[in-house]
């Protein structure tokens, strides 16, 4: 979809946050995106980490049962956790106009996979509560690794979802085999 944005939407995706210029004269450096997203992951971590509401969120996601039985209330836990999703989407799908200068609702359909390679890469359990705001930043890191990889290998598009398929298997298998054998260690204990 065409869109005419403002001229200040489409100069705020030019800022950058340290400006190089190369041998060329070409200017180039660090968007101001990159410290956006870093700013996310802190904030995220810090919430999550410091405050009461992360130790809870934490907490429902291990068991909600024993949550609920702790005194939490959980409808008002996964009402945060609902609405600081739909806050943080909707920073992405800005970011993702800006950096695009288009808006297509579709465009980034079929990525599912991508994040949850990330996430469970990063460490986050496909059961809930555990991970980390800094464990995803490198799985997403690990993965743009690895893609950029197989383009840089010519490898077709079909095989990029073999593999991050594979990585996800792989990671899920490691991070059960780690967590049964931390069950077999606190009942020989």
């Amino acid at each position: 979809m065409d869109l005419r944005f403002p001229a200040p939407f489409r100069d705020f995706a030019r800022l950058k946050v340290l400006t190089l210029v190369s041998e060329k004269g070409v200017d180039y450096g660090l968007s101001i995106f990159t410290v956006v997203w870093f700013l996310v992951a802190v904030v995220t971590w810090l919430m999550l980490r410091y405050l009461p509401i992360g130790r809870k969120v934490y907490a429902l996601g291990g068991n909600s049962e024993a949550a609920r039985r702790a005194g939490f209330d959980i409808f008002r836990i996964q009402l945060f956790v609902y609405c600081y999703i739909g806050f943080l989407s909707g920073l992405a799908g800005f970011v993702h106009a800006e950096l695009n200068q288009m808006i297509q609702p579709n465009a980034i359909v079929g990525r599912e996979l991508d994040v949850l390679a990330a996430a469970i890469l990063g460490g986050a359990s496909v059961f809930g509560g555990a991970g980390s705001p800094l464990g995803v930043v490198l799985g997403v890191l690990f993965i743009a690794f690895i893609k950029n990889g197989l383009i840089l290998m010519k490898a077709s598009a079909y095989w990029h979802q073999v593999i991050m398929g594979f990585i996800i298997v792989l990671a899920a298998t490691l991070s059960a085999y780690q967590q049964n054998l931390e069950r077999k260690r606190r009942r020989g204990v």
